[in-house]
């Protein structure tokens, strides 16, 4: 893992509150095993806040983990308006959403459990800074990414898994297109750049021992604005009982 130093490096985006004790520590232990190199604000002790910036864009790819209390953190909307302003500036190459027990069309439209937070945050706040979350909310929720829900038919571990396999698809193609003298002029990154050859990652699911696996890993898929939430009851997933602290 000595070489993960020297490889593109990621940074995860989560709500401590909800993750700092739950899928984080497994997902990063699986990612560091895959000799990826991971940054968190657990990485980030005795530096102010505002360096975590510093780090975002010093990273090729984002994993925002959106959980149902993640609109509790002002910090983490403030990161997820940096990596949209980045993704956007083509600073960071690709960003991948993980939905965590809540549902795609709550994060991008704020609403159901998910987005009820947006109430308190608007008696606080001016409207201009609203405007910049919710619009980073909605950029964010319509790239490529992953979701689970309370009901599973396949472990956390594997769905870790899913998301390790990912990053390593995505490592490959920035590898790919750092030998090819970066992007042609046409090609730009961003928003566009999450369109991942989709193909090439559902063809992962083949490993998985059953049928009924496969199916759940191609609906875990979301290509744009082509998720559908009512579609994915196969792909929930039961998350350990943990309690942990804010982001």
């Amino acid at each position: 893992m000595g070489k993960s130093k020297n490889m593109p490096q990621l940074f995860i985006n989560f709500r401590g509150k909800d993750e700092r004790q739950k899928l984080l520590p497994h997902l990063k232990h699986h990612l560091k095993d895959s000799n990826v190199n991971v940054f968190t604000d657990d990485d980030a002790v005795g530096e102010p806040l505002k360096n975590l910036f510093k780090h975002i864009r010093r990273s090729r790819i984002v994993i925002v983990i959106f959980s149902i209390n993640y609109m509790e953190s002002e910090w983490c909307l403030d990161e997820l308006v940096e990596i949209r302003k980045c993704l956007e500036t083509e600073k960071i190459d690709f960003a991948i959403p993980i939905f965590y027990k809540v549902k795609t069309s709550h994060v991008k439209e704020q609403s159901g459990k998910f987005g009820k937070k947006i109430v308190a945050l608007q008696k606080k706040h001016r409207s201009s800074r609203i405007i910049k979350w919710k619009k980073a909310l909605r950029y964010v929720a319509k790239l490529i990414g992953l979701t689970y829900q309370k009901r599973s038919l396949i472990s956390e571990l594997d769905f870790i898994k899913k998301i390790v396999e990912m990053v390593d698809v995505t490592l490959t193609k920035i590898a790919s297109e750092d030998d090819d003298n970066n992007n042609s002029p046409e090609t730009s990154k961003g928003e566009t750049s999450n369109l991942i050859d989709v193909n090439k990652m559902l063809n992962l699911s083949r490993t998985l021992d059953t049928r009924d696996m496969e199916i759940s890993y191609r609906q875990g898929f979301m290509v744009g604005s082509a998720w559908k939430d009512e579609n994915f009851s196969l792909f929930d997933v039961y998350a350990y009982e943990y309690d942990s602290r804010g982001c």
